[in-house]
């Protein structure tokens, strides 16, 4: 009797206080979870049931310290859990909301997937288990305080690290764990820190930024051993701590990159700093072991906004860890660009000195809509040094020769250029006794002038119909060439010119350069300033040769005395100055200035109004149309006054100068270069 009346009592105890295993228990009414008139038929959940929420209910603790075998919240469900963790054996379903401010180190089973909202809201340290999360949070409770991780987190859908103030934020440490997933939306409005080593500590081309007004997020990677940094958006600060860091993709920063005791390794990807962006040390300077190391075909990216300053910390780790920062100045141009650089710690291929250099070159590049030039400094190392220093100049290399700038500061160890383009490779070099000759000139173009001082419009430049490799290779020219630019030095760049030197009047070429034409008539290098280089040519006497697309060439009636120093030779200034008969117009009823006729719409060398081979037909055939008002846009030889649109009739077309400039009252005559 006793022992029956036992098993009734602990029977009894166990229907009042849910303890039948296996059983399915239902929440159905908003309340605390303790109460038992909020569940299905009265009867709370206990170890190894299987607990349901049902939809719309909102459900606050005290849960106690049961494992359940599974647990299904539904759709717009509220669980709100506090003391006690949430522990369950099987499967979960979630489609609600689930917060915890339990502080045990499971207040989750690890290793689950859960398929909605789940919220860490504690005001304390909080441990966060291993498992699928569709959205992740840390709340921001009105202190600060740390949220780590016991496992790889993986995060489907968004993440929110929350931070309102310094002192009102969380710290989600991932420690040597992963951060999994491909998450829509990753926001750091606290911090988040890994010292994993993986090549994959986070997931890749994510952008993580804030979305609290006026307070930055930061990401940390703080490992004493190597880590990997992935390619994304770091739209906030980004600290690099204790270690070597390589980056494994593009990168963006808009905020504070911060490298304490840490090198930044740039492989074969860019780091761009953004226009409100900056690199700071965690320690008093940059040193080889606060920098940024380019290793390949990377470079350090910085984007400017009209202009301004910057200063690249770079280095190299080939052998030595060098540090060797470039700083660059650009004056205030409207318009953003980005520019680039990146080191190389040895002697450039193309520097041919051999008593006095240094083994070391900067590659700096631009990506601009508008002429770009501006200064740059470059410090170099000790160790980097060949020879004396007396005789080492900065050379500025630009794919096909070499332009010496300012003499090396051996004091400081550092090389420098002034009101340069900056782009191209920089390095220390030796002056050599026998400089490149250049010929410096001056010419203009009648098609391209718009008033009577010579003065040429620049529409092919501004409306980005330029090519970036000069056009002379076809015939008649068939020029070999191959000066191409990245972009157009200038926006004042009319068009390309064709220069050539020759040793008679009626000689062959001895050398042609492709080069750029000025809105002043100056002609330029390719790099967009200075006169233009020759340095196949040896000092001598020449006649200078000037051609253009579709205006008629014109050759020096004088001989030129080609050097590193050639005085200018102006085309503009006298009709004299070119061979033969009338070889320019004058842009001031016949009057200086004069320049290169134009309407050779077809590139023979003459003005030919009808006949065979006229300049005319050649108009009509680039407008593609049986109706003759219709016009054509681009790079065209048919395109005689270079405003990149070919018209055939109407106001401004390209078929009235050649008639004018034959004679215009008897459309029979022709007009022909004086080049013999």
């Amino acid at each position: 009797m006793k022992t029956l009346i036992s098993l009734l009592v602990i029977l009894g105890l166990g229907m009042t206080t849910g303890m039948l295993n296996g059983a399915t228990r239902t929440f159905q009414t908003s309340g605390n979870w303790s109460q038992a008139s909020n569940w299905q038929g009265g009867n709370k959940p206990g170890t190894g049931d299987d607990v349901i929420i049902a939809a719309n209910c909102t459900v606050d603790e005290n849960i106690g310290l049961y494992t359940f075998t599974s647990i299904t919240v539904n759709n717009a469900v509220f669980l709100y859990l506090k003391q006690y963790p949430l522990q369950f054996t099987g499967a979960v379903s979630n489609a609600g909301f689930i917060s915890t401010e339990c502080t045990t180190n499971t207040p989750l089973p690890a290793g689950k997937s859960w398929g909605s909202y789940v919220y860490f809201d504690g005001t304390g340290a909080q441990t966060v288990p291993s498992g699928t999360y569709y959205v992740l949070k840390f709340s921001a409770t009105g202190v600060s305080r740390t949220v780590t991780a016991s496992g790889h987190i993986t995060v489907t859908h968004q993440m929110y690290v929350e931070g309102f103030t310094n002192t009102n934020e969380v710290t989600f440490d991932l420690g040597t764990w992963q951060l999994r997933g491909a998450p829509q939306f990753t926001f750091v409005m606290g911090r988040l820190r890994t010292a994993n080593t993986s090549t994959t500590p986070l997931p890749s081309g994510m952008r993580w930024y804030s979305v609290t007004l006026g307070k930055q997020g930061t990401m940390e990677f703080y490992a004493s051993s190597p880590q990997y940094v992935p390619g994304g958006i770091y739209d906030d600060d980004l600290v690099l701590a204790n270690s070597t860091k390589t980056l494994t993709g593009i990168a963006y920063s808009n905020g504070v990159l911060t490298l304490s005791q840490a090198v930044f390794v740039i492989v074969d990807s860019n780091v761009v700093i953004g226009t409100t962006g900056s690199i700071v040390s965690g320690t008093a300077s940059f040193s080889p072991t606060s920098m940024v190391a380019t290793m390949g075909s990377g470079a350090l990216v910085r984007q400017f906004n009209g202009g301004g300053s910057f200063t690249y910390p770079i280095g190299d780790l080939t052998g030595t860890a060098e540090y060797s920062p470039v700083s660059v100045t650009f004056p205030n141009v409207a318009g953003s660009f980005l520019a680039s650089a990146k080191v190389t710690n040895a002697k450039h291929p193309q520097n041919s000195s051999t008593a006095s250099y240094i083994n070391r070159y900067w590659t700096l590049d631009l990506v601009s809509t508008v002429m770009r030039t501006g200064n740059a400094t470059f410090s170099y190392v000790d160790a980097d040094v060949v020879g004396p220093e007396d005789n080492m100049y900065t050379g500025q290399w630009l794919g096909s020769q070499w332009y010496q700038r300012t003499i090396a500061d051996t004091l400081l160890n550092r090389l420098s250029a002034t009101g340069v383009q900056l782009t191209g490779d920089f390095t220390g070099y030796e002056v050599l006794p026998v400089q490149s000759c250049i010929v410096d000139t001056r010419v203009a173009l009648q098609g391209a002038a718009v008033d009577s001082t010579g003065y040429m419009r620049t529409t092919l430049q501004s409306g980005n119909r330029l090519p970036l490799q000069q056009p002379y290779g076809a015939a008649p020219w068939n020029y070999s060439g191959n000066e191409q630019v990245p972009v157009i030095p200038s926006n004042t760049v009319v068009d390309w010119i064709l220069l050539e030197l020759r040793s008679s009047p009626t000689g062959t070429a001895v050398a042609r350069r492709a080069a750029f034409l000025l809105s002043s008539g100056i002609v330029v290098d390719t790099n967009g300033a200075g006169p233009v280089g020759f340095p196949t040519v040896s000092p001598g006497a020449y006649y200078l040769v000037v051609r253009h697309r579709n205006h008629l060439a014109v050759m020096s009636s004088d001989i030129l005395q080609v050097s590193p120093t050639t005085p200018r030779y102006d085309f503009t200034s006298a009709q004299g100055q070119a061979w033969g008969s009338e070889p320019m117009t004058g842009l001031q009823g016949g009057q200086a200035p004069f320049a290169l006729w134009s309407g050779d719409a077809n590139a023979d060398g003459r003005l030919r109004y009808i006949g065979s081979g006229n300049d005319p037909a050649a108009i009509l055939t680039r407008i593609a149309s049986s109706d003759i008002t219709a016009s054509v846009s681009g790079y065209f030889l048919e395109d005689t006054d270079l405003n990149g649109v070919v018209k055939y009739s109407g106001a401004g077309n390209d078929r009235a100068p050649i008639l004018r400039n034959i004679g215009g009252m008897d459309i029979t005559k022709e007009r022909t270069s004086q080049v013999p």
